[in-house]
């Protein structure tokens, strides 16, 4: 990636930089230091609007929480298995919180986020096997 200081926002719940999502095979540990790092603010009032949207759409729900947001894809469902280990795969969840239900490939990218003060979590079975679909890297805020 380039020198360039990223231009960073949230989309209702997706990661936008320089007005694309970010692609596992363009995004380096270094740069997605940089994206965090640069757009904390950004990134925290996306998850705060969105939430606050949330509440107010639907002020019945008490128990409405922040939402995560997606960082970039990892594997379509058809090649879910470069993404996820053995135990991602056989946990019965879609939501993978512990670093070893991914494949080592992509744990620097997951201690990125760890370290940038914000929880990795990994998705999948997400509908469809393209663009959408498929195996997707996000983060949380830890508050």
């Amino acid at each position: 990636m380039s020198n360039i200081v990223p231009n960073v926002e949230v989309t209702r719940t997706s990661l936008i930089v320089n007005g694309e999502g970010l692609r596992l095979e363009d995004t380096s540990p270094e740069y997605l230091k940089t994206v965090l790092d640069v757009g904390r603010v950004a990134i925290l009032g996306g998850i705060n609007a969105f939430h606050e949207k949330m509440q107010a759409q639907y002020p019945e729900y008490n128990d409405i929480h922040p939402p995560s947001i997606s960082v970039m894809q990892l594997a379509t469902n058809s090649r879910k298995t470069r993404a996820l280990t053995r135990l991602g795969l056989s946990n019965g969840s879609s939501v993978h919180i512990d670093i070893d239900e991914i494949h080592p490939r992509h744990h620097s990218l997951w201690n990125t986020i760890a370290n940038s003060k914000f929880a990795p979590e990994v998705r999948s079975n997400l509908a469809g096997d393209g663009e959408i679909g498929g195996v997707w890297l996000y983060l949380r805020d830890l508050d």
